[in-house]
């Protein structure tokens, strides 16, 4: 399936929290609600990751890994608040993302 519902309730960070700290990351992910979930429809426990957008730009299963990793990464330093780390992992995600150009329209 392409996309993917990531449950946080076992993390010390909620899905709004998680997807903002992705997006100061360059990681675009939405906060959303999980089966049964106990916190409110703005602040959910769940992270829902698409990978449509990737597999456009030419990302096979081989990247995936990279992606994942970096999501990890950006999700432990959001729970420590670390911003600094953040803004490493922004600048890992540009050189990365650089090698699969969006394709033209022309």
């Amino acid at each position: 399936n392409h996309l993917i519902l990531i449950d946080l309730t076992n993390k010390q960070i909620s899905g709004k929290q998680a997807a903002q700290a992705l997006d100061r990351a360059g990681i675009e992910t939405n906060a959303n609600a999980i089966p049964f979930d106990v916190r409110k429809p703005y602040d959910p426990s769940g992270l829902r990751i698409g990978t449509p957008a990737l597999t456009t730009l030419g990302m096979k299963e081989i990247h995936m890994s990279t992606v994942a990793t970096f999501i990890d990464r950006a999700m432990n330093a959001a729970i420590v608040k670390d911003e600094a780390a953040l803004l490493r992992i922004l600048d890992e995600v540009k050189e990365f993302m650089s090698a699969f150009p969006v394709p033209s329209m022309a």
